[in-house]
């Protein structure tokens, strides 16, 4: 009895604590808008001559769409807007999910550098895991090459954690338990909602 409690104490925190876990190996991403399931889900950019930008970064799991009025607005008032699709998202689940934040994020990262080269003035503002994005280019690129302003909003800084006691969604560490059997369960259903356009995850 007692070993059989050691063995699920030590699965659920295998579980809880990502032991072993290591992210896939960066497989640079290029933007391939044509394999979007919908025209809402490309990339939003206005372009003005003007001298100072924003990048916008949309969440998880969502699409430029999100920003649809936010970047007529700062278009109106003289942005260059660039609210880009992060490749993968807004197509087959299937490709999604070959890619990971940390491709999601170097391909952000590129495209910031290319645009802090055009403009002397570069806001960037990021909702949700965007605004986990905003932080972490405001963190790395802290000198020559930091943004003029920063606006992080919903960025999950800590989703749960037992050093600081928060645990939003405690059911999330059982993932990694739960996740090798999803392809069986239900595998062939509708979401019921075309102007959804985030990933297409059923078909």
């Amino acid at each position: 009895m007692w070993i059989f409690l050691l063995l699920l104490a030590l699965l659920l925190l295998w579980s809880a604590n990502l032991w072993f876990y290591h992210d896939l190996p960066i497989n640079r991403l290029s933007s391939h808008e044509e394999d979007c399931f919908s025209p809402k889900c490309k990339g939003l950019i206005y372009k003005n001559n003007s001298k100072k930008a924003v990048l916008m970064i949309h969440g998880f799991p969502t699409t430029p769409q999100m920003y649809q009025y936010s970047a007529k607005v700062f278009s109106q008032n003289g942005y260059d807007v660039y609210a880009l699709l992060i490749p993968s998202f807004g197509t087959d689940y299937h490709e999604f999910s070959k890619t990971n934040f940390t491709a999601w994020f170097d391909y952000i990262d590129n495209y910031y550098l290319k645009l802090r080269e055009q403009y002397p003035y570069l806001s960037v503002l990021g909702v949700s895991m965007g605004g986990a994005m905003t932080l972490k280019l405001g963190e790395i690129h802290n000198t020559l090459n930091k943004p003029n302003c920063l606006i992080s909003i919903s960025a999950p800084v800590i989703f749960n954690s037992f050093k600081y006691k928060t645990f939003t969604y405690p059911s999330a560490y059982f993932a990694r338990l739960v996740a090798p059997f999803l392809p069986y369960i239900n595998p062939k259903r509708n979401d019921g909602a075309e102007e959804w356009t985030a990933i297409k995850v059923f078909t």
